[in-house]
């Protein structure tokens, strides 16, 4: 039986005489889609180890900084701001303006 109530993200859109609505995303589906793309970017991380070294200096240094920092490190990360984020009821966190088009994002 729950006991707490669901957390959401709430994603409110507003661009005036065409669309103004709120789309409420649960924060478990957010933490679901993270851990499962921390999987894919391990199977990531194991195709470009297997992918031969290029001979262009240019592509080399592109794809030189997943030794650096891994694609699954980057995903981790957003998954532990995510999991730090649940716990801050009625937080706002984005709220972006361009024009009259307004979207901002809270926990709710």
């Amino acid at each position: 039986m729950w006991n707490k109530s669901a957390l959401f993200f709430m994603i409110q859109v507003k661009v005036p005489k065409r669309f103004n609505g709120t789309l409420p995303v649960p924060v478990w589906v957010v933490k679901d889609f993270f851990r499962a793309a921390k999987n894919l970017a391990w199977v990531g991380e194991i195709l470009l180890r297997r992918k031969p070294q290029s001979q262009d200096k240019k592509v080399h240094k592109h794809l030189n900084w997943t030794k650096g920092v891994t694609p699954r490190g980057l995903v981790e990360v957003v998954e532990i701001v995510i999991n730090d984020l649940s716990k801050y009821k009625g937080l706002d966190l984005v709220r972006v303006e361009a024009g009259d088009v307004t979207v901002k994002i809270s926990l709710k």
